[in-house]
């Protein structure tokens, strides 16, 4: 059975039960280890007052980064439509090393490629590129941008961050993926979605882990819901001449299923607004997944207490 298949089983039998405390302690303990090699080391030591999330400022550039052929792998391949016409967009499939010679590869099967869903706007379809990996699905980054971290997990969490060919000043897009261990999308969601504490909740043990966030630092300048399930946020951070897009998202794909959760980042010059909306919001269109969170009967909730800009 090949590395990548056996993950992803191993990760659907954890989804489809609940992981003891030893697993979801390694669970938690892998997100943690993609997680630090994408924030910066200043992000992650920085104090925080009570009930406060410090929005994240940027990947941190003297970190290494993944080397090509070692880290990981890319192929162009054609990208179609769900009519099956090739796409006119430059696409790549990612494969990505499991960080043991007895794990191997995480390879795209070509033969399986899906298609992509949804229809990519006219206004950006000359500034994007499609890239393929197997536990992200299809991703759209800014044309000319290069893979500087990527990393995949023994449950299927998996990191990812692209910049500008200018480097970390210029642009760049990370995207985070948790698809098993709940306290991790505790962690990933808290302070962005309000169903998030009562959903992920039901985790044993669940009483351990931090409080529901109150306030977002900085203070953001967009944040809006457009689904229950699903936070979009613009905030600039002290100095920087970017400001940063994130999107966060809880998925909940049937009754009695642990949730999942991803976060992109976004961050762009001014002047790239429009292609910087399209690739954070890109969770809704080119990954289609159920937008709404499902409580104990599959009745979506509405929003509650999510937190706030913090006061200046």
């Amino acid at each position: 059975m090949a590395a990548g298949s056996a993950m992803h089983q191993a990760g659907a039998r954890l989804r489809r039960g609940r992981a003891g405390r030893a697993g979801r302690a390694w669970a938690l303990a892998g997100w943690l280890s993609l997680l630090m090699a994408l924030v910066p080391a200043a992000a992650a030591s920085a104090p925080q007052l009570s009930g406060t999330r410090l929005l994240w400022a940027g990947p941190d550039a003297s970190r290494p980064a993944s080397i090509p052929g070692k880290d990981y792998r890319i192929e162009p391949i054609q990208a179609r439509d769900a009519a099956g016409a090739v796409i006119g967009v430059p696409a790549f499939a990612l494969d990505v090393y499991l960080g043991a010679p007895d794990l191997g590869w995480d390879s795209v099967k070509l033969a399986k490629l899906p298609v992509v869903p949804g229809t990519i706007p006219a206004a950006v379809r000359k500034r994007i590129s499609l890239i393929y990996s197997t536990d992200r699905g299809w991703l759209a980054v800014p044309r000319g941008w290069r893979p500087r971290r990527v990393a995949d997990g023994m449950d299927g969490t998996s990191a990812l961050l692209y910049s500008a060919s200018g480097g970390f000043d210029h642009g760049w897009l990370s995207l985070e993926v948790i698809p098993v261990c709940q306290v991790c999308v505790w962690d990933q969601t808290n302070g962005f979605i309000p169903a998030a504490y009562k959903l992920v909740g039901r985790a044993d043990g669940f009483t351990q882990v931090d409080p529901p966030v109150r306030w977002l630092v900085p203070k953001p300048l967009s944040l809006r819901h457009p689904t229950p399930c699903v936070a979009e946020l613009r905030y600039r951070m002290p100095g920087s001449g970017m400001s940063i897009r994130q999107t966060v998202q809880m998925i909940v794909p049937k009754v009695g299923y642990a949730p999942s959760s991803r976060s992109i980042h976004v961050a762009m010059p001014p002047g790239d607004g429009a292609l910087a909306r399209y690739l954070a919001r890109q969770f809704l269109t080119l990954t289609p997944q159920p937008h709404s969170c499902m409580l104990g009967h599959g009745t979506a909730t509405t929003a509650s207490a999510t937190a706030r800009a913090a006061p200046r």
